[in-house]
């Protein structure tokens, strides 16, 4: 990829500013949350209170619909580490997993390895390379031996 590619990417500002406007109360309070070993619940209410546990899943979800570029300014302007890490998993009704359990077979194996560093290079290769998520996830799942090759999973 060329770098006027990566030129072209835009970011959401309004997202950037809200995570720039919110980091200064989350460090002020961090030495007392590494003191004392603990999750700072307070900093993910006030994240979920400001739409932004949500950043990189579409508005059509519920998300902010953030791009890769945006989570990763917000990375960079969180330097405490308050924003929560990119970690998916998959979320399946109740119902359906009653009525299809081998789902829970199925869908175990992707919760480890949907760490931080490979959503960051799936969300790239949709935002920068403009790949569909549907083939980017193709690849992705063909790549770990989890989608046969004959598999259309169109």
């Amino acid at each position: 990829m060329g770098m006027s590619s990566l030129m072209d990417l835009q970011y959401d500002e309004t997202i950037v500013d809200r995570v720039r406007q919110m980091t200064p109360k989350f460090a002020e309070r961090a030495a007392e949350v590494d003191r004392n070993s603990r999750f700072p619940i307070e900093n993910f209410n006030e994240l979920s209170d400001a739409g932004l546990n949500a950043v990189c899943i579409p508005r059509e979800w519920n998300g902010a619909g953030a791009n890769s570029l945006t989570y990763n300014l917000i990375l960079l302007e969180d330097d405490r580490h308050a924003f929560p890490p990119y970690f998916a998993a998959p979320v399946v009704r109740e119902a359906v997993l009653e009525a299809y359990p081998e789902l829970r077979t199925v869908l175990a194996p992707l919760t480890d390895l949907l760490d931080d560093k490979t959503m960051r290079a799936l969300n790239w290769q949709v935002d920068g390379e403009k790949k569909s998520p549907r083939t980017v996830a193709r690849e992705f799942l063909r790549a770990k031996d989890l989608l046969a090759a004959g598999n259309k999973a169109e």
